[in-house]
């Protein structure tokens, strides 16, 4: 599994021996499944670091932010950039390695939930803190990548609801300009939202036609003749020619499981 490092040490040494320590962490935790560190920036302020994550897309990266990346009493901290980096990066996994023990209250007064703060101290101790951490941000990580899988996630204003995979039925476009119709074992519900993003971001769904997508746990029926797949509530939706073979899969998939 491949990672995203991001590091920020006004210290340009200290920043490439981070680097170096998480580079050893990923051969000790490779040991089971393969790791990999891919490391995005080793910056060394947070403009560098603040305009490299303005431009880029990151998910779930781990981030070890030195606390104090100036000398000056008015710029921005490894704290204001941890802030933003929740911000872009909701699963970001926190790191604070720095000298000065007595500031890790305030990233708990900011509720920035680091998942460690680690004191710069010798080498042999700092490895070890580095590799447990990690270990932690990975399992943090795998356990959420499988919650994702489990569920099904859309927005109704500003609520975002998640439902068990199970429970879709299918979704096509509505009506409505930019929404989509969501119909569920127990209701329906219309949401804003893309239908080839939907596609893209939930593997579980099966595209039956340009406008629809449905999960197959869920088909009761398929008729090839009518062309038109049947779900337990009663709905009959239709399937797209040329997604006929797809359909004759999808019968076949069923019947290996009966």
């Amino acid at each position: 599994m491949k990672y995203a490092v991001v590091v920020c040490d006004d210290d340009p040494v200290q920043a490439e021996e981070i680097a170096k320590m998480a580079k050893n962490a990923q051969m000790y935790l490779s040991d089971e499944d393969p790791v990999e560190f891919d490391f995005k920036i080793i910056g060394h302020s947070y403009d560098e670091v603040a305009n490299y994550l303005g431009n880029n897309h990151l998910n779930g990266a781990f981030y070890f932010l030195d606390i104090e990346l100036s000398d000056s009493a008015h710029a921005k901290t490894g704290l204001d950039l941890a802030e933003l980096a929740k911000k872009q990066d909701p699963h970001a996994q926190i790191i604070f390695v720095t000298t000065h023990e007595e500031l890790s209250l305030m990233t708990f007064q900011r509720r920035i939930g680091p998942i460690d703060y680690i004191i710069k101290d010798d080498s042999v101790a700092m490895q070890k803190r580095i590799t447990a951490t990690l270990q932690l941000a990975i399992k943090n990580l795998s356990e959420w990548n499988l919650v994702k899988k489990m569920t099904f996630s859309y927005r109704l204003g500003h609520l975002i609801k998640n439902i068990n995979v199970d429970d879709v039925y299918y979704l096509e476009t509505s009506q409505l300009p930019h929404k989509l119709h969501l119909v569920k074992s127990d209701g329906e519900a219309d949401f804003v939202g893309n239908i080839r993003k939907v596609e893209k971001n939930n593997s579980f769904l099966a595209k039956i036609s340009r406008s629809c997508l449905v999960n197959p746990k869920n088909i009761q029926t398929i008729d090839l003749h009518k062309k038109v797949v049947i779900f337990p509530n009663g709905d009959v939706v239709p399937y797209a020619r040329s997604q006929a073979e797809k359909m004759r899969s999808l019968i076949e998939q069923q019947n290996r499981k009966e």
